[in-house]
């Protein structure tokens, strides 16, 4: 199985739809060199520098023109914050 790829993003900019779908914007200036590699339903790995991290699947967001993740809330992780900002 591969390591799915992980994704920096700030969990201050979580949406939520009307469906109650929660999602969270990938920003493309601190994931330069993955950008490429997203396309929607990719099982991937959402984190902030805290070390709270999530499985979720990247989506492109027609409205915002942006790739989001939907992360999976029961997959939640602690771990120790990153010092790679």
């Amino acid at each position: 199985m591969e390591t799915p790829l992980r994704f920096y993003v700030d969990y201050n900019d979580m949406f939520e739809e009307a469906n109650g779908e929660t999602w969270v914007e990938i920003p493309p200036t601190l994931n330069t060199l993955l950008m490429n590699h997203l396309r929607s339903g990719l099982p991937i790995v959402v984190y902030d520098y805290d070390g709270l991290e999530f499985d979720a699947v990247a989506k492109f967001d027609e409205r915002y023109q942006a790739w989001v993740g939907v992360p999976d809330w029961s997959t939640r992780r602690d771990l120790p914050p990153s010092h790679d900002k």
